[in-house]
């Protein structure tokens, strides 16, 4: 009260109410530290109204839309800590310039153990696609570009060609291959150890240098 400073009643301590219960984010001040009027304090943040900011990648933004669930992990947890759960609540107008991503914000349930800054790992539900596709450990990626092996049968065995690929909608299981021809659904491919097959290349490749 500042008609108590006036009539020389100052105090040593003086206590801060919040407006609303919260957490202790960050501090700003120091013991001792003169603050100006204005100056920020602390940081208090409602645990009731958090939110998780996800970054999708340009080519699974347009399969996204408000209302959508998704899951979540925190990796800081374990591979198999169990996940959670939430829902978009807003979509990004903006592409992110370094990473190339959209900002997705959705909501989830209150849990004690969801603290703020926590890094996350997020699986959106974008509904059912139907299309050819191969599994992601058949494809590699080099410059940007996706490659696949397909596998031939000759009489001095197997041999395999690398050949690039139009990738659609992909996770960590599948890679959707958009515009497949109809020799290319028949053909044979690796379906695991394409990496491998790749390291080879790139070895020859040295070599040749």
């Amino acid at each position: 009260d500042a008609q108590e400073v006036l009539n020389g009643h100052i105090r040593s301590i003086v206590k801060l109410r919040s407006p609303f219960n919260g957490i202790v984010h960050h501090v700003a001040v120091h013991k001792g530290e003169f603050v100006e009027t204005q100056s920020r304090i602390m940081q208090v943040i409602d645990p009731s109204h958090m939110h998780a900011e996800l970054q999708v990648f340009q080519s699974d933004f347009p399969f996204l839309k408000v209302g959508q669930t998704f899951s979540f992990k925190v990796p800081a947890f374990g591979a198999d800590s169990e996940p959670f759960s939430g829902k978009i609540e807003l979509l990004g107008r903006a592409v992110e310039e370094d990473s190339k991503t959209i900002r997705v914000h959705g909501h989830f349930k209150e849990d004690d153990r969801l603290i703020p800054g926590l890094f996350i790992e997020a699986e959106i539900a974008s509904g059912l696609v139907k299309g050819w596709a191969l599994p992601s450990t058949a494809v590699v990626w080099q410059k940007g570009v996706a490659y696949a092996f397909s596998v031939q049968n000759t009489d001095q065995g197997y041999s395999f060609e690398r050949k690039a690929i139009e990738v659609g909608v992909h996770n960590d299981a599948w890679t959707e291959v958009l515009n497949p021809s109809e020799q290319m659904k028949k053909q044979q491919w690796v379906l695991t150890g394409a990496d491998q097959l790749q390291a080879q290349i790139d070895l020859a490749e040295g070599d040749e240098e």
